[in-house]
């Protein structure tokens, strides 16, 4: 019982400390008011799908150069290092979308983290993120970049609830259920894989993964992404100082010839591997 009465009380309290951070970090970002339509629409609604943001030819290339091995959370990854020209650096390297992140999150805003992963129908444990829910760090902008075409395999979003104050910053808490979402709101978006396209979305909305189809269980089919997080750096520095490590930069290589000028990069993050091609960009690692 009093084990009981201790986590209870160290949750809330722990709750309680983010809650604060992210509500007044959030609170004073300072979002731009200019009349680009994409700042204007990704305020509004909390997302962005931009087709043929790259080439055929420039994601068949990248797509040559990987390899799915390890398996998170249902889902093949594979370990891929930036290095100049490739697919991700062409993303990173993206001013207008870089002034966008600016405008939307603060002149502070950096890359957090990047995964390539494939993620196919129908996994065989259910995967945390089916559930309606909203990312437990506040406003952070994630992208996911198609590489393929894929109907079964998608996120539906909630336009417009990336403007919610929330009250609970909880795993737990964070879920609604489909009955509750679909009563209480109207205008959903299918975010549905094209090759060669993003998704920009505010991770404070609610949000699901779509990765099941009931009827045809047999059904193969998979999506291919690289996805991408970006936060602020004062938000994600106080959250990670209380004990949060889901959002921040971390787990990120880079060859060691990267051109890490005109980035959303924080290079104080960066560590040289002694006696190795390549740089690691971690807030953890670079602490020591």
């Amino acid at each position: 019982m009093i084990k009981y009465l201790y986590n209870l009380l160290n949750n809330k309290v722990s709750d309680l400390r983010i809650r604060k951070v992210i509500n007044y970090e959030d609170k004073n970002t300072k979002i731009a008011e200019n009349k680009d339509k994409d700042l204007i629409d990704l305020k509004k609604n909390g997302y962005l799908f931009i087709e043929n943001f790259f080439t055929e030819e420039q994601i068949n290339v990248f797509k040559n150069k990987i390899s799915y091995s390890k398996k998170k959370r249902n889902a093949k990854i594979s370990n891929f290092m930036i290095t100049n020209s490739s697919l991700p650096d062409i993303l990173i390297s993206n001013q207008r979308l870089n002034l966008l992140l600016k405008n939307y999150l603060g002149d502070d805003v950096k890359l957090d983290y990047f995964e390539v992963n494939k993620l196919s129908l129908n996994p065989e444990v259910e995967i945390i993120s089916e559930k309606w829910h909203y990312d437990i760090v506040g406003k952070r902008i994630k992208i996911f970049a198609f590489l393929n075409d894929c109907q079964k395999v998608f996120t539906e979003y909630v336009a417009g609830t990336n403007n919610i104050k929330h009250k609970n910053y909880t795993t737990v808490l964070s879920r609604r259920s489909d009955k509750y979402i679909r009563s209480k709101y109207k205008d959903f978006f299918k975010a549905v894989p094209k090759k060669g396209s993003i998704f920009i979305f505010d991770t404070n909305g609610f949000h699901r993964g779509s990765y099941r189809d009931s009827i045809n269980l047999s059904t193969k089919n998979s999506r291919e992404s690289i996805q991408f997080e970006f936060s602020s750096k004062s938000k994600s520095d106080k959250i990670n100082n209380i004990g949060i490590d889901q959002i921040g930069v971390r787990d990120i290589f880079f060859s060691k010839d990267y051109d890490f000028n005109n980035k959303l990069i924080c290079k104080e993050y960066l560590s040289k591997v002694d006696n190795s091609e390549l740089y690691f960009y971690d807030r953890n690692l670079s602490l020591f």
